[in-house]
Protein backbone atom coordinates (compact mmCIF):
# COMPACT_ATOMS: atom_id res chain seq x y z
CA UNK A 1 0.00 0.00 0.00
CA UNK A 2 2.87 2.36 0.81
CA UNK A 3 4.45 1.84 -2.62
CA UNK A 4 1.18 2.58 -4.40
CA UNK A 5 0.82 5.77 -2.36
CA UNK A 6 4.40 6.86 -3.19
CA UNK A 7 3.97 6.25 -6.93
CA UNK A 8 0.55 7.91 -6.94
CA UNK A 9 1.82 10.98 -5.08
CA UNK A 10 4.54 11.63 -7.64
CA UNK A 11 7.33 11.38 -5.06
CA UNK A 12 8.60 8.14 -6.52
CA UNK A 13 9.25 8.32 -10.25
CA UNK A 14 8.91 5.10 -12.20
CA UNK A 15 9.41 4.36 -15.87
CA UNK A 16 9.32 1.02 -17.63
CA UNK A 17 11.64 2.45 -20.29
CA UNK A 18 13.94 5.35 -19.47
CA UNK A 19 13.95 8.18 -22.02
CA UNK A 20 16.54 7.72 -24.75
CA UNK A 21 18.45 10.78 -25.84
CA UNK A 22 18.57 11.32 -29.59
CA UNK A 23 21.72 11.78 -31.64
CA UNK A 24 20.05 14.33 -33.93
CA UNK A 25 18.15 17.54 -33.42
CA UNK A 26 16.11 18.94 -36.30
CA UNK A 27 14.61 22.40 -36.64
CA UNK A 28 12.14 22.81 -39.49
CA UNK A 29 11.08 26.10 -41.00
CA UNK A 30 7.95 26.62 -43.07
CA UNK A 31 7.52 30.16 -44.33
CA UNK A 32 4.36 31.35 -46.13
CA UNK A 33 3.96 30.09 -49.71
CA UNK A 34 5.59 32.48 -52.16
CA UNK A 35 8.39 33.53 -49.79
CA UNK A 36 11.51 34.37 -51.83
CA UNK A 37 14.35 31.87 -51.39
CA UNK A 38 16.63 34.71 -50.23
CA UNK A 39 14.36 35.40 -47.25
CA UNK A 40 14.29 31.72 -46.33
CA UNK A 41 18.11 31.61 -46.61
CA UNK A 42 18.38 34.59 -44.23
CA UNK A 43 16.19 32.77 -41.71
CA UNK A 44 18.39 29.66 -42.02
CA UNK A 45 21.50 31.77 -41.40
CA UNK A 46 19.87 33.05 -38.19
CA UNK A 47 19.17 29.46 -37.17
CA UNK A 48 22.82 28.57 -37.85
CA UNK A 49 23.92 31.55 -35.75
CA UNK A 50 21.71 30.24 -32.94
CA UNK A 51 23.58 26.92 -33.17
CA UNK A 52 26.86 28.77 -32.62
CA UNK A 53 25.34 30.49 -29.58
CA UNK A 54 24.05 27.15 -28.29
CA UNK A 55 27.51 25.62 -28.65
CA UNK A 56 29.07 28.51 -26.76
CA UNK A 57 26.61 28.09 -23.87
CA UNK A 58 26.41 24.29 -23.64
CA UNK A 59 29.82 22.96 -24.69
CA UNK A 60 31.79 24.26 -21.67
CA UNK A 61 29.44 22.46 -19.26
CA UNK A 62 28.34 19.35 -21.10
CA UNK A 63 30.84 18.44 -23.86
CA UNK A 64 34.08 16.53 -23.32
CA UNK A 65 37.08 18.90 -23.01
CA UNK A 66 38.07 20.35 -26.36
CA UNK A 67 34.99 18.96 -28.13
CA UNK A 68 31.50 20.14 -29.02
CA UNK A 69 28.13 18.51 -28.40
CA UNK A 70 27.38 19.25 -32.06
CA UNK A 71 29.45 17.19 -34.48
CA UNK A 72 27.94 18.63 -37.67
CA UNK A 73 25.24 20.93 -38.97
CA UNK A 74 23.28 20.31 -42.16
CA UNK A 75 21.15 23.13 -43.54
CA UNK A 76 18.70 22.64 -46.38
CA UNK A 77 16.65 25.30 -48.16
CA UNK A 78 13.83 24.28 -50.48
CA UNK A 79 13.06 20.96 -48.79
CA UNK A 80 12.97 19.17 -45.45
CA UNK A 81 14.87 15.94 -46.20
CA UNK A 82 15.38 14.85 -42.57
CA UNK A 83 11.63 15.12 -41.91
CA UNK A 84 10.90 13.14 -45.05
CA UNK A 85 13.44 10.47 -44.13
CA UNK A 86 11.99 10.16 -40.62
CA UNK A 87 8.52 9.63 -42.07
CA UNK A 88 9.94 6.77 -44.23
CA UNK A 89 8.60 8.14 -47.46
CA UNK A 90 10.15 9.86 -50.45
CA UNK A 91 10.06 13.64 -50.44
CA UNK A 92 7.22 13.89 -52.94
CA UNK A 93 5.10 10.92 -51.79
CA UNK A 94 1.57 11.96 -50.91
CA UNK A 95 2.26 15.68 -51.16
CA UNK A 96 1.38 17.88 -54.05
CA UNK A 97 3.80 20.55 -52.84
CA UNK A 98 6.91 18.54 -51.95
CA UNK A 99 9.38 21.40 -51.90
CA UNK A 100 9.71 25.09 -52.40
CA UNK A 101 11.56 28.22 -51.47
CA UNK A 102 9.40 28.53 -48.35
CA UNK A 103 10.78 25.33 -46.74
CA UNK A 104 14.01 24.83 -44.82
CA UNK A 105 15.56 22.58 -42.24
CA UNK A 106 18.63 22.66 -40.00
CA UNK A 107 19.77 19.32 -38.56
CA UNK A 108 22.38 18.98 -35.83
CA UNK A 109 24.34 15.76 -35.54
CA UNK A 110 25.19 15.35 -31.86
CA UNK A 111 27.91 13.34 -30.19
CA UNK A 112 26.64 10.02 -28.77
CA UNK A 113 24.71 10.42 -25.52
CA UNK A 114 27.35 8.42 -23.63
CA UNK A 115 29.82 11.26 -24.26
CA UNK A 116 27.55 14.01 -22.93
CA UNK A 117 27.91 15.23 -19.36
CA UNK A 118 24.82 15.76 -17.24
CA UNK A 119 21.38 14.72 -18.35
CA UNK A 120 18.96 16.05 -20.93
CA UNK A 121 16.92 17.99 -18.35
CA UNK A 122 20.04 19.85 -17.13
CA UNK A 123 21.11 20.72 -20.71
CA UNK A 124 17.60 21.94 -21.59
CA UNK A 125 17.52 24.23 -18.53
CA UNK A 126 20.95 25.66 -19.43
CA UNK A 127 19.98 26.20 -23.08
CA UNK A 128 16.80 28.06 -22.13
CA UNK A 129 18.41 30.20 -19.43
Amino acid sequence: MLIIALVGSGRLHFSFFPPIEADYLAARLTMPQGTPVEETERAVRRMEAAVADLRARLDPRFAPPGESLVENVLASVGAQPFKDRQSNRPQSAGRANAGGAHLAEVVLGLIPSEGRAGNQHQRNRTALA
